[in-house]
């Protein structure tokens, strides 16, 4: 372990070991593998640009810094059926930015800084030229996009009512601050269209908590059994029934974007078209970040497949002359299987090359 925090170190003093040595040490006290690379890539980005002033000489510290290896999460999002659900539990202020991002798949920043003059009706288009209060879009360049037809009322009525320049401004007409993150409202929105993963009901008398798939009344186990000092039951038991609070499905608003990649990937839009409308630069990033393909997804799938041969336990039991009967293997059998008319395709061994027709 170093003597001295890292922190309090020289800058002179500062090389690969000190950062490694911080990094750990972060990591230690509970620090998650993804919040300690990012604090790795900060920490690279300091020194990248302290060296293009002229204030560090030398290479980058940080570049041979280990990063730490980060689970995949599992993405949720939403399937066709449920987006209206979602859409009538936002409030009237925020559902067209919600919608917008269902239906184009445009990041937060890029809604936030969307201007009316980007929209046009007349052709069906979006230019998407920048985000939150930077020129330019996280790709580093300008896309046009087309507007799909439900979206059509929704940016008409914005262009005619909202205050302002701003396509999704604030009431006031100023374009809303990068810090503005809709999860909480996205996170309600969610709870209350019934998108849940369970429910938590807790007592409100001690504190007792159950976790349960359904809302439905339950009393608390530990207050139906609590005495007043004369060793019958508190009176009005019913009192103590659980209070069920909704555990929203794990979603960020980000996903609104990975629901749209999924939602076109499903509905059969091949994958190159998928890219150009997410805006990305390879074909890959939507394929395997932001195509998400579920149990039924791929039950699908197997269902397209085509009948692979006879079902061989229903054959078995239905057929007394199967290929597990002993008549079946008898040498006058006329009972053709599936696996002798495959023996019959099969080519000659070298020995027998004669028997191959000649050309």
């Amino acid at each position: 372990m170093l003597s001295t925090p890292t922190g309090a170190l020289p800058l002179s003093a500062i090389g690969s070991p000190q950062i490694d040595e911080l990094l750990h040490t972060a990591e230690s006290a509970g620090v998650s593998a993804a919040s300690v690379n990012k604090l790795r890539s900060v920490l690279h980005t300091v020194f990248s640009k302290a060296k293009r002033a002229g204030k560090w000489v030398g290479e980058n510290p940080v570049a041979s810094t280990e990063r730490r290896k980060v689970p995949k999460r599992v993405y949720a999002t939403l399937r066709a059926e449920e987006v209206p659900l979602l859409l009538a539990e936002v409030p009237s202020e925020w559902r067209s930015l919600f919608a917008a991002a269902l239906w184009t798949g445009m990041r937060r920043g890029e809604l936030f800084a969307l201007r009316k003059s980007d929209v046009d009706l007349r052709l069906g288009t979006i230019l998407v030229a920048r985000s939150n209060a930077r020129d330019t879009t996280k790709g580093g360049h300008a896309d046009l996009i087309p507007i799909a037809a439900p979206l059509f009322p929704v940016l008409n009525h914005q262009l005619e009512h909202s205050p302002g320049s701003l396509v999704f401004p604030t009431p006031d007409g100023s374009q809303r601050s990068a810090e503005a993150d809709p999860q909480k409202i996205l996170r309600t929105a969610l709870a209350r269209a019934g998108l849940v993963e369970g429910y938590e009901h807790v007592c409100r008398w001690c504190g007792h908590k159950e976790r349960h798939a359904d809302n439905e009344q339950r009393y608390c186990p530990k207050c139906l059994k609590r005495t007043n000092g004369t060793g019958k039951p508190l009176a009005n038991p019913r009192g103590r029934a659980l209070w069920p609070k909704a555990i929203p499905r794990a979603m960020r608003f980000h996903d609104l974007r990975h629901t749209t990649a999924t939602l076109l990937l499903r509905a059969g839009v091949d994958a190159h078209r998928v890219q150009r409308l997410l805006r990305h630069r390879d074909v890959r990033t939507t394929t395997t970040i932001y195509g998400h393909l579920d149990v039924e997804d791929l039950r699908a799938a197997l269902e397209k497949l085509p009948q692979l041969g006879p079902i061989w336990v229903q054959a078995a039991q239905s057929d007394p002359k199967s290929p597990s009967s002993p008549e079946a293997n008898a040498p006058d059998s006329q009972h053709v299987t599936w696996w002798a008319l495959q023996d019959s395709n099969l080519r000659p061994l070298p020995c027998e090359g004669s028997a191959l027709p000649l050309s």
